[in-house]
This record gives C-alpha cells, structure tokens and sequence, in this order.
C-alpha cells in the first residue's frame, strides 16, 4: 500500500507501554503529488474520527456519562476501557487537529 493508517493507546496495566492502533505509513517511493497524500491522510483521520464520535453517540443513548466503554483496534479485539468523558475528550482533541 502506499499509504496505510493505524491508531495508538496507552497501556493502561503499564503506562512505560503504547498499544499501536493507528500508525500512517507513507512509501517515499510513491510519485503521488504531496496534496493528494495530505488530502488521503486528512481523509483517513476523519473517517475515524466520525466512526469514534458515532460509537459516542450511541453510547449516550445508555444511562450515566461515567460508564466504562471497550475500544477496538483495527483487528476487532478489544484493547483498552475508559470512561466515556475521557474518550469524548479524545474526540474534541481529534476534530480540534483535523480543524487546523
């Protein structure tokens, strides 16, 4: 692929760890031009950051901001649990790069 995409999370059981969800791998062989690159990677960040404030959106639907969520990484198996204010935070600070 030219371009590939990924997520990262603290470990939570040991903070000295980084679970890897999302990663950007760019070829610096490709002769795409550098716009079109940064457009595809924007593209991405987007994509998951509206499927991130759309699992939000459902959750709200349940009782009590302080409930306990499970993330997925990219191969479906569940990597870490906060708290839904915190992982709305995440969110806010998502839109607030994708705004710049």
């Amino acid at each position: 692929a030219e371009i590939s995409a990924g997520r990262f999370a603290l470990h939570r059981p040991d903070s000295q760890k980084t679970l890897i969800d999302y990663a950007i791998y760019v070829n610096p062989k490709i002769s795409s031009p550098q716009r079109l690159i940064d457009t595809r990677i924007a593209y991405m960040l987007h994509r998951d950051s509206m499927f991130a404030s759309k699992n939000v959106q459902k959750l709200r639907g349940n009782n009590g901001s302080r409930e306990v969520i499970k993330t997925w990484n990219v191969r479906g198996a569940w990597v870490r649990e906060k708290r839904r204010d915190s992982f709305e935070s995440e969110l806010v600070k998502m839109a607030h790069l994708l705004k710049a």
